[in-house]
């Protein structure tokens, strides 16, 4: 494969996007927020490079900080997100599908979201492989305990009752790390995680999605043991 940042007018046979907007309603500018020592999206951008696999790493933001940081760790940012695909309400899709326009020629796409810092290159690799070999898409998925929480209904008094039990517990949840796909299929389908996709297993300590200032602490705590900090 070709190496990663080297003229954002070139073809990629597989587009690693970074989709990083400026605004957050629970946790404001988390994607430049501090990690293991390092603003959160470069963490994405470090993986993405050292997979090996992607032709091509580029970010899209609407935020120029965002864009300067990831230029700063090796990543293109060959267009600024128009405004109308950086609100709370744009879909994903139409935001990577706008990106694949914009780049032009991908035949595949590895979707990395900023807030999965501790996924790794591997990850990537493995979700890439099955779709080079023919699957619809791959996602990276966590486990499900199968043991049922306690749930009870919260009545206007305060008081606790007993409540109807919850549909069947899934095996498995989509972790938001890796999304990898074939760019017909996503256009088709308009969805990353299609019918007939592969779910690659992650562990917990790899599988969480920033949200909130407290799993912001246990990915500081996570990255800075496994990189000796």
């Amino acid at each position: 494969m070709t190496e990663t940042g080297k003229g954002a007018a070139r073809a990629a046979r597989v587009l690693g996007l970074i989709p990083a907007r400026g605004g957050s309603r629970r946790l404001p500018g988390k994607n430049l927020l501090p990690v293991g020592g390092r603003p959160m999206i470069e963490w994405t951008v470090d993986a993405a490079l050292r997979s090996g696999v992607l032709d091509r790493v580029v970010i899209s933001t609407d935020d120029p900080a965002i864009a300067a940081a990831g230029r700063a760790a090796g990543a293109e940012v060959p267009f600024m997100r128009p405004a109308a695909l950086a609100t709370d309400e744009a879909p994903l899709v139409d935001v990577a599908l706008h990106a694949l326009d914009a780049c032009g020629g991908a035949e595949f796409l590895v979707l990395l979201q900023p807030t999965s810092p501790l996924r790794t290159p591997g990850d990537i690799v493995a979700c890439l492989e099955p779709v080079l070999a023919g699957a619809t898409a791959a996602v990276t998925v966590r486990r499900i305990s199968k043991q049922w929480p306690v749930f009870r209904r919260l009545g206007p008094d305060g008081r606790l009752a007993d409540c109807a039990p919850p549909p069947a517990m899934p095996d498995v949840m989509l972790t938001g790390a890796v999304y990898a796909i074939g760019v017909g299929t996503l256009r088709a389908a308009r969805d990353f995680a299609p019918d007939g996709a592969i779910g690659v297993e992650t562990p917990d300590d790899r599988a969480i999605d920033v949200d909130y200032a407290a799993e912001l602490v246990i990915c500081d705590a996570l990255l800075r043991a496994r990189n000796g900090r």
